[in-house]
């Protein structure tokens, strides 16, 4: 009943262009939902308003994802840093491209989730350089 609702939010958009790449039908498993939103379909990565941001890095998934105006950006790592600051300065700089790319920045981030290997040693250099980094009149709600 959940996901049905959030089909109903916009999850899934309705799309009858027998064109498309790939198409599902959400009717199987959710036969109560819309007609018109039984059925979804992806072509060259933009989706019923959907526009889908690097998605040759990893061959399993986007890196960021623009749906109904708000981005959402897959976990990001850096293996070429030797240590917690280098690292972090590499990921932020990630970040920043993929907002970029997406046409916003991170004066606009809603929320963000940070993990660290080693909390009590490395918390206090990543804070440093997020709190550096961060719009400091438009934080996001953090965990870490």
């Amino acid at each position: 009943r959940a996901l049905n609702h959030l089909i109903g939010k916009g999850i899934a958009a309705a799309d009858d262009d027998d064109s498309t790449l790939f198409r599902s039908s959400i009717c199987d498993i959710y036969p109560d939902a819309p007609a018109h939103r039984r059925q979804f379909s992806s072509t060259n990565g933009v989706s019923s308003g959907i526009k889908r941001i690097d998605q040759t890095t990893l061959p399993t998934m986007s890196q960021a994802v623009v749906h109904n105006g708000v981005v959402h950006v897959s976990g990001q790592i850096d293996a070429a840093g030797e240590d917690v600051e280098s690292q972090t300065r590499n990921i932020l700089s990630k970040i920043d491209s993929l907002l970029q790319q997406a046409g916003t920045s991170k004066s606009k981030l809603l929320t963000a989730s940070i993990w660290l290997k080693d909390i009590e040693r490395d918390f206090a250099t990543m804070n440093d350089i997020w709190l550096e980094w961060v719009d400091g009149d438009n934080k996001p709600a953090r965990a870490t």
